[in-house]
């Protein structure tokens, strides 16, 4: 093997380390639910933990701002030391609960989350910078390793599968003496998953939780490699030395082509056609959108101004940015998921587990389209979170009316409202990346500021996502298991 391949395999299996604790976690609450005191509110606790972890990032932002770090490695190695030991004890104790205030609750889950989430959450801020001490060709190759991250838990899932038999959780199957479309609390028998009446799944939760470790532990050995390995050394970046203090310069292809680019001459990225386009759509010429952004001379429609000269995005376009990204981290991040065992067990567990699941395969699968086509036009996103939206309100109206929701007992019903779940999860992970992709076009020292408060806007749509759910799920008792 190259020196080359092997670094690009060590930063895959390192970025797999970034989310993959959380997104394990998502994906295995279907089988997770029945074990547990918190039932179907087991999701919406998670969600508000998995947000107060964010005090991890947050931590490290400002430790950086009053001593910045030379040495990020020790950091990560850190990082990833808390990560491996929160996850073998879940293995252990992911099932322990105690009584707090005469309830019993998953205490010790609940804590070894907050832990990995901690982990998770503050590799955003961490292990991308250290990925700035070497040469720029292998940035893509971690951005790979971070998108499976989410892919190989929903691959371990679905192996995992829910067992045989009566596909429990929670599902109404009506008496012999109706029919489905007349199920009701009178005539329906509300069933909850009998361990005794199945075999199970194909290995345990323990086990599950287990695997997630071993991917953490292969992620902790590539990233020591990967830092401690004499002979790759030589491919680190000439100032590697000051990457904790820098932003990576990062632009995406432009869509369609204009004289409106960078000032004083300088090319116009816009122009740049996407590597996987053919060569049609390379040579063929596209009219300026007016929704891309232009230069100000004065600066008062815009709130980037840089004196070096870069086109900017104006106010509007720039604030609709932003609440595009708001919204649909509100729905996806917070939101949605403390509700998804309320919108999807009452059609069984099986129906749970393949939404999960295939979710979790949609979020890549969008960031990765993105990578194939050019830059979308802002009625393009506008679009797309619309009927992203549209498929998220069928997802609230099935948990909303949980548990009897529409269909429920049938085929139909079960394939309706997964296809719900994978459709919006897609489309708006669509448009969470094409929004980043997008403001990345703003050059020059501000396009780490505008980075900045897209960062900002995803943490607040998703913390005011998990609150509000939180709140209706254990305190107004909206929703019912």
């Amino acid at each position: 093997m190259s020196k080359r391949h092997l670094i690009n395999t060590l930063a895959i299996l390192f970025g797999v380390g970034a989310w993959v604790s959380v997104n394990g976690i998502w994906v295995e609450l279907p089988l997770m639910v029945d074990s547990l005191p918190e039932g179907w509110a087991l999701p919406s606790y998670l969600s508000v933990i998995i947000q107060i972890a964010n005090i991890g990032p947050i931590s490290y932002s400002v430790l950086q701002l009053l001593r910045p770090v030379k040495r990020l490695s020790a950091f990560v190695y850190f990082l990833l030391t808390i990560g491996c030991i929160a996850s073998l004890l879940l293995f252990f104790f992911w099932d322990t609960t105690t009584y707090i205030n005469g309830e019993e609750h998953s205490t010790a889950l609940f804590i070894l989350i907050f832990f990995l989430a901690t982990v998770d959450c503050t590799s955003s801020v961490l292990y991308l910078p250290y990925m700035a001490s070497w040469k720029s060709l292998y940035l893509p190759y971690y951005s790979v390793g971070e998108g499976l991250s989410g892919f190989l838990p929903a691959v371990v899932a679905l192996s995992q599968g829910v067992g045989s038999s009566d596909d429990g959780g929670g599902e109404i199957t009506p008496n012999s003496s109706t029919t489905v479309a007349s199920v009701s609390l009178l005539t329906g028998v509300y069933k909850k998953a009998d361990s005794a009446s199945n075999t199970g799944p194909n290995f345990s939760v323990s086990v599950f939780f287990l695997i997630l470790f071993f991917m953490m532990l292969v992620s902790s050995i590539a990233f020591s490699t990967l830092d401690l390995l004499p002979s790759i050394q030589d491919e680190r970046s000439i100032n590697y030395k000051h990457a904790s203090c820098k932003t990576l310069p990062t632009i995406a292809s432009g869509h369609g082509s204009s004289n409106n680019g960078y000032r004083n001459g300088q090319h116009d990225i816009r122009k740049q056609p996407s590597p996987f386009d053919d060569q049609q759509n390379v040579e063929q010429t596209h009219e300026t959108s007016s929704d891309l952004p232009s230069n100000s001379s004065d600066g008062t429609n815009s709130l980037l101004v840089d004196e070096n000269g870069t086109f900017e995005w104006s106010l509007p376009l720039f604030s609709f940015l932003l609440a595009a990204q708001f919204f649909a981290s509100l729905l996806m991040n917070g939101f949605l998921p403390s509700i998804q065992s309320y919108s999807c067990a009452p059609y069984g567990t099986t129906t749970y587990h393949l939404a999960a699941a295939l979710s979790a395969f949609a979020n890549p699968c969008a960031a990765f389209t993105t990578a194939l086509v050019r830059r979308s036009k802002l009625s393009v996103v506008a679009v797309m979170l619309a009927v992203g939206a549209a498929f998220a309100a069928y997802a609230i109206t099935t948990a909303a009316m949980s548990p009897i929701p529409p269909l429920v007992g049938t085929l139909a019903g079960s394939i309706i409202v997964v296809l719900s779940w994978v459709v919006f999860t897609y489309l708006l992970s669509f448009v969470r990346v094409e929004v980043n992709n997008l403001l990345r076009m703003t050059g020059g020292q501000k396009g780490s500021r505008v980075l900045f408060w897209s960062g900002v806007s995803t943490q607040t749509g998703s913390f005011i996502g998990a609150l509000v759910a939180f709140l209706l799920v254990n305190v107004a008792g909206v929703f019912s298991a």
